[in-house]
């Protein structure tokens, strides 16, 4: 059906596959892998997706998110927001839509299909 790349939430987040009839990737950072490794594992992120989620809810946006957000978005992607903080103008203007809750972007990509 489609994938999603899910970018900055935690990896124990739990979903029904049977509500969600697409494949669901997430993206984070390893501290075990040096740095090539995690740009390599950037590279395969950005061609995975149909749509990205954010978590918008983080004090900070990391380097390496931010590159893949702005690789995600020149790739055409369309990019989602969770989350009510956005301290970067660059991430607002990135942002085809904002929503409060992940489960709410994620029915809004559910019904896109």
């Amino acid at each position: 059906m489609g994938n999603v790349l899910l970018i900055g939430f935690s990896e124990d987040l739990k979903f029904d596959s049977k509500l969600y009839p697409f494949s669901i990737y997430m993206y984070r950072e390893d501290s075990d892998r040096n740095g090539r490794e995690n740009l390599s594992e950037m590279r395969r992120a950005v061609e995975v997706p149909d749509y990205v989620v954010v978590n918008l809810c983080k004090e900070t946006l990391p380097l390496d998110e931010a590159i893949l957000i702005y690789l995600l978005y020149t790739n055409n992607t369309p990019i989602y927001g969770v989350g009510n903080h956005v301290d970067s103008i660059m991430l607002c203007e990135l942002l085809c839509r904002s929503f409060t809750f992940l489960h709410e972007a994620l029915d809004h990509i559910k019904n896109i299909f």
